[in-house]
């Protein structure tokens, strides 16, 4: 993985600890409100729509700089530091981007 200009190796088995601890949480936990087909076009649009209902703040799409990268803190800030990161479906450039977050 790429990170602020430096790659780090990822061991085999740390995808396998973390779906071994993420298969423990109940579905509802994981995500509470599920995307809706036709109105959430976009993550953006998930996002915008659903950090109101959580008293959060939208930060999707919003960029800070670490040293040398711009990364996205989280897609939504609830209170001071509850960072909430949101992907929907599974490809190398939405994993390599939640790992950056």
């Amino acid at each position: 993985m790429l990170s602020m200009g430096m790659w780090y190796e990822i061991e085999n088995s740390f995808l396998a600890d973390v779906n071994r601890k993420v298969s423990n949480f109940p579905l509802s936990l994981l995500n509470p409100f599920p995307f809706q087909n036709g109105v959430d076009v976009d993550e953006n649009a998930y996002n915008s729509r659903l950090a109101p209902t959580l008293s959060g703040l939208c930060l999707d799409g919003k960029l800070i700089t670490v040293e040398k990268d711009k990364v996205e803190a989280c897609d939504i800030l609830v209170g001071q530091w509850n960072f909430i990161h949101v992907k929907r479906g599974t490809n190398f450039q939405k994993t390599s981007h939640f790992l950056n977050q």
